[in-house]
C-alpha cells in the first residue's frame, strides 16, 4: 500500500470519527423543529406552523410555541412526517458487488459497515429498524453503541443471530 492510499484511508477515517463525535454530542441537547406542515398520522391532517420540542432523542410537545433557549431547526418550507420503520433489515456489512466478497469480509469491517449503514438509515429518514440478524451479536452491539450515543443511527430492535427453522437458510 503506497503512502497515498494510507493517507487517504486515514483521512477518510478520520472524517467518520468526527462526523460520529459531533452527531453524537447533538443528541444531548434539547431541540425544537419549526414545521411549515406537519402530517397529523392519527387524524390524516396537515397541521400548519407546527413546533415539535425534542429533548433526549423523544418529542416532548407538538404545538405552535417556540421553547425559550433551545436550538431550531427552521423547516417552515417544509412537509415533515413521522420517522419510518423497517421491520426487516440486516445493518451489519458492507454491500459489495458480489455476494461472494461478503462471505470474506472481516467482522470488523463488517461492524464498520453496520455503523455506516446505521447512519445511512437514519438520514432516509428510518427512525427505527428491526435487524432481524448479524453474527456474532454485532447487531446487539451497534444497538448498544447507539443507545449509548456513542453512534448515530434509528432506535434498533435486534434478533443477535438470525433464527430460522432446521435446515432452512440461517443454518
Amino acid at each position: 500500500m503506497s503512502i497515498s492510499q494510507i493517507f487517504i484511508k486515514t483521512k477518510k477515517i478520520f472524517i467518520v470519527f468526527i462526523t460520529i463525535i459531533i452527531f453524537s454530542n447533538a443528541h444531548s441537547n434539547q431541540l425544537a423543529i419549526k414545521a411549515g406542515y406537519l402530517l397529523d398520522v392519527s387524524t390524516g391532517e396537515i397541521l400548519e406552523n407546527q413546533v415539535i420540542t425534542i429533548k433526549s432523542n423523544r418529542i416532548t410537545r407538538i404545538d405552535s410555541v417556540i421553547p425559550e433557549g433551545v436550538e431550531v431547526i427552521d423547516l417552515s418550507d417544509k412537509y415533515v412526517v413521522p420517522g419510518l420503520i423497517d421491520m426487516h433489515t440486516h445493518l451489519i456489512g458492507v454491500l459489495e458487488k458480489s455476494y461472494f466478497s461478503n462471505l470474506f469480509q472481516s467482522p470488523h469491517r463488517a461492524m464498520i459497515g453496520g455503523v455506516v449503514n446505521a447512519k445511512t438509515t437514519l438520514m432516509a429518514g428510518f427512525t427505527s429498524v428491526r435487524n432481524v440478524g448479524a453474527p456474532d451479536f454485532m447487531d446487539v452491539a451497534l444497538k448498544n453503541a447507539i443507545d449509548a450515543d456513542e453512534v448515530p443511527g434509528p432506535r434498533m430492535r435486534v434478533s443477535g443471530p438470525s433464527i430460522g427453522i432446521t435446515g432452512g437458510h440461517c443454518d
